[in-house]
């Protein structure tokens, strides 16, 4: 649950949130160097399962991507600039 509420708290791109902690920062303070290691481990075994089943996980890269040729309606809620391709897929709504 802790997590979830640090997630919530950075922006949809894991920029700095009002703390200034992006979520990484954050695991790493709670888990260090060692945890960290296990988390990335963990996240590429997920990956390579998901691929096996033709499931792609988009890179930050390609998630910080911009959609031009989307806008954001009004009842979401977005930070300015142009929506990216992480925004599309995880928004929240008022």
């Amino acid at each position: 649950m802790e997590a979830t509420r640090v997630l919530d708290s950075t922006s949809a791109r894991g920029e700095k949130a009002e703390k200034g902690v992006t979520a990484d920062q954050y695991f790493h303070s709670q888990v260090g160097e060692e945890g960290m290691r296990l988390l990335y481990s963990l996240r590429d075994r997920i990956a390579r399962v998901l691929a096996s089943h033709r499931i792609r996980v988009l890179s930050e890269q390609e998630q910080q991507k911009a959609v031009p040729w989307l806008r954001a309606g009004e009842e979401v809620l977005k930070e300015e600039g142009p929506v990216t391709v992480k925004d599309a897929f995880f928004f929240e709504a008022l």
